[in-house]
């Protein structure tokens, strides 16, 4: 152990130590990270508010800050990080200023071995916990640990891109129905595009196949403005490559071919360079970017090259990917240990990560410094006195400037701006100006430029006439003159020729305009020596129609309805612009509403008060509520609301009857008692009682309410609580026989007999007095009659025959 880490530390200190070569103005700056702090960095990606987002091999995403690495993971997820797996790539979603999303590729032993595709949403600079939705699982890894790509981006499409390796077996690059050797193309949710080459025919994998015949693309790049997509193909003994996969479907040729190929079948790199010879070699192409930005202070020979990093060399190429053939130039060697992830930052700047340093890099450019240029030159002014002059002075060369006036060749106090002016010019400001620029370099002079200061005019001269003006209603309006004369001068402001009081300065604001306002406008410019009047201006008032307002003065939002009862209601309209609205310009919706939903009214036009009438019959919940709603209609037809909600007052019936657990009827539906329920007062509420209720072998007959009336009556609910009881009497004498007939069984439900066979006239009497004739059925010495069809309750039987006559109560039930 002790060795191995002797080792590290002599590598690491060789690759911190050797000094880089780049280009006259370039140096190559540590932006941070340590093997203490940062160990094994695999890929990088911008956030739009300047952040980076580092992924570590272990499984870590770190976020660099201002420059500073922050103590605090973003995330760390757990990953198998043997050989080249891990936490191994990063894309932001183009929206993720809005929705925050972040997408990372690593490897999973859940459920076997393998690379997954996941989204997480940032929450600040950790990602939200539990955020995690898994898009996309790939195929299984087989026990070769390398050879896994991990490249995400988003395409100018907006798709998902995803760079996969064959897994350490070339035939996985040929074979269609595996992710191995592939660049996919997917949606946000891993699902595919439909417009993929492979979408009609393909298998479920298949359908987001992009490109196929690849070895291990390690990283690809879009270019920003044309979405051309190049792909960084690390390759074998012989040959890294650089594929154009902007069109989708083609076969780059591995393991068929490796480097620029002559087979139709397969597509050849744009560019490629060996792993032995002469000039550019390497063994891992590990970084791309286009050089195509706004923001980079880099010299235009490098506008639009495509720069390439590879691992084992440790040097940064450069070519022009619009070439055939292109040639390659050497931009910086000894780059540091193992480079990888070379991208372009928002600011212009090349960045790339070291595994052996354990580092982010920045490549800065100072551009060198140049003497400062006159390159616009201040210019003759010609005023009248108590007028102001300005000079001013433009030039180029290296930054920062400093600038110092002279008047006739001697420094002016304070006059250190690029731009100096003179306001209130005297006869004693006239002369030779001039500007001395200065920056690290040099300093330079700027040409003279002569200040000529005329003597006013003896009456007064207008020297900037008011303008018209075009305003909309309630913004303000102002007008200004100026003008020079001998002595003091006074101001008049006019409005279609009409003097306006106290209008009397050089300026006449108007600070909220009405129509009123609109007009034509002069001023007259007075001295003592005379007049002059200015040109004559328009003020155009654009009138915009304001929204009315409507207002329920009542009812209000405390005020109960009861049913029954009328609900007086009254509102108001007013308009900036029409004042108080007429009766016709007022709508009423009265709407009643249900739980949930509610019932429209016809809505009642013109009116400003009334009177709803609340009906006593209806919906019987007490979830129940009016919405008043008052709609007032401008003369411009604009329309205001208002609307108050009134509840209903309501009181607690409550129902029992004695004997108790009687059932009883409540607008027509049989409730046990005891219950009770809330009822809108005033509302009517049918009540009443089933007939002949049995308990037992009991029967019942009603007797009375508590509050008096028949069985069956309509109430109308109280303005207090009440409690209703029904009283009902137990029936007796059901054994009582009035004549010596035995009838049996008593009570009965099915059939009733008689024991005579000489009966021949049978009919039931109901408690309400209804006779209902009988059937009767004779068996020898017996009379049978059949009941099941009347209804349970107390009836009596009547029979009679040859020589007998009787009747008999009976229970049925």
């Amino acid at each position: 152990m002790r060795k191995l880490f002797t080792l590290v530390v002599i590598v690491l200190s060789y690759f911190s130590t050797i000094a880089q070569t780049l280009p006259s103005g370039f140096e190559r700056v540590i932006v941070g990270g340590n093997p203490a702090t940062m160990p094994f960095p695999t890929v990088m990606a911008f956030a739009p508010d300047g952040r980076i987002f580092v992924a570590q091999q272990a499984g870590a995403l770190r976020v660099f800050k201002n420059d500073a690495l922050l103590t605090t993971p973003f995330i760390t997820l757990t990953v198998n990080s043997s050989g080249e797996r891990g936490l191994i790539g990063i894309a932001l979603d183009p929206d993720f200023a809005t929705n925050n999303y972040i997408y990372l590729y690593y490897t999973t032993d859940i459920g076997g071995t393998h690379n997954r595709i996941s989204r997480f949403t940032a929450d600040g600079d950790v990602a939200l916990a539990g955020s995690e939705q898994i898009l996309l699982e790939l195929d299984p890894l087989s026990i070769a640990t390398n050879h896994n790509g991990g490249a995400l981006a988003f395409g100018p499409d907006g798709k998902l891109y995803v760079a996969i390796g064959e897994n350490g077996r070339g035939a996985n690059a040929q074979d269609l129905t595996t992710y191995h050797g592939k660049m996919l193309r997917i949606n946000k949710d891993g699902s595919a595009p439909s417009d993929n080459p492979f979408f009609a025919t393909g298998t479920e994998r298949s359908r987001r196949f992009w490109a196929y015949g690849l070895r291990n693309p390690y990283t690809f790049t879009f270019h920003p403005i044309s979405g051309r997509l190049l792909v960084n193909d690390v390759g074998q003994d012989t040959w890294e490559e650089v594929n154009d996969a902007t069109i989708g479907g083609k076969n780059y040729g591995w393991p068929g071919s490796e480097g620029v190929t002559v087979n139709p079948a397969f597509t050849s790199p744009i560019f490629a360079y060996g792993h032995v010879g002469a000039g550019m070699t390497g063994c891992a192409l590990t970084g791309g970017a286009f050089l195509s930005s706004t923001t980079t202070n880099y010299p235009s020979i490098y506008s639009e090259k495509y720069f390439i990093q590879d691992h084992c060399s440790n040097w940064i190429y450069y070519f022009d990917p619009t070439e055939v053939n292109p040639t390659a130039t050497l931009f910086g060697s000894n780059m540091g240990g193992q480079g990888l992830s070379l991208s372009l930052g928002p600011d212009g700047n090349l960045y790339y990560l070291s595994r052996q340093t354990s580092r982010l890099y920045r490549i800065a450019y100072t551009p060198p410094s140049t003497p400062p240029t006159i390159t616009s030159q201040p210019q003759p002014v010609t005023i009248i006195q108590g007028q102001t002059a300005t000079f001013n002075v433009l030039a180029s060369g290296s930054v920062p400037f400093t600038y110092q006036w002279q008047k006739n060749g001697v420094n002016i106090s304070g006059a250190t701006a690029r731009i100096f002016t003179i306001n209130n010019a005297q006869a004693s400001d006239a002369g030779q100006y001039r500007a001395v620029v200065t920056n690290s370099v040099t300093s330079v002079s700027s040409n003279e430029a002569l200040l000529t200061v005329n003597p006013p005019p003896a009456i007064p001269v207008i020297t900037l006439q008011p303008v018209p003006r075009t305003v909309t209603a309630g913004q303000p309006a102002t007008f200004t003159v100026e003008a020079n004369g001998a002595g003091a001068l006074t101001y008049q402001w006019y409005r279609n020729g009409s003097a306006l009081g106290g209008r009397t300065q050089s300026t006449l604001n108007i600070a909220s305009t009405t129509a009123g306002d609109a007009g034509n406008y002069h001023v007259d410019v007075m001295n003592a020596n005379g007049n002059v009047l200015s040109n004559t201006v328009s003020l155009t008032v654009n009138v915009v129609n304001q929204s009315p307002a409507a207002h329920i003065v009542t009812p209000i939002s405390t005020d109960f309805y009861r049913a029954g009862a009328l609900v007086p209601f009254e509102g108001t309209g007013t308009d900036p612009e029409d004042g108080t609205l007429p009766a016709s310009a007022f709508m009423w919706d009265i709407h009643f509403h249900h739980n949930t939903h509610n019932h429209d009214q016809p809505p009642l036009h013109g009116i400003r008060s009334g009177n709803f009438d609340v009906p006593n019959r209806g919906e019987t919940s007490s979830n129940v509520w009016f919405r008043f709603i008052l709609t007032v209609t401008d003369s411009g037809g604009k329309e205001s609301k208002d609307s108050v909600d009134v509840y209903p007052a309501l009181s607690t019936l409550t129902f029992n009857t004695v004997p108790s657990g009687l059932t009883v009827l409540i607008d027509g539906q049989p409730m046990t008692t005891p219950l009770s329920f809330t009822s809108v007062e005033g509302l009517l509420r049918d009540i009443g009682v089933v007939d002949n209720p049995i308990i037992g072998n009991d029967a019942y007959i009603f007797s009375s309410w508590s509050v008096g009336g028949s069985a069956s009556q309509t109430i109308a609910t109280p303005q207090n609580d009440v409690t209703y009881t029904a009283n009902f009497s137990i029936v007796t004498g059901l054994e009582e026989e009035l004549y010596a007939l035995t009838v049996y069984p008593n009570p009965a439900s099915d059939v009733i007999h008689i024991a005579n066979g000489d009966i021949r006239s049978i009919s039931m009497v109901n408690s309400i007095g209804k006779t209902i004739e009988m059937d009767p059925v004779y068996s020898g010495d017996q009379t049978s009659i059949y009941v099941s069809h009347l209804p349970p309750g107390v009836y009596v039987l009547f029979y009679s025959g040859n020589s007998l006559k009787g009747k008999k109560r009976v229970l049925i039930r």
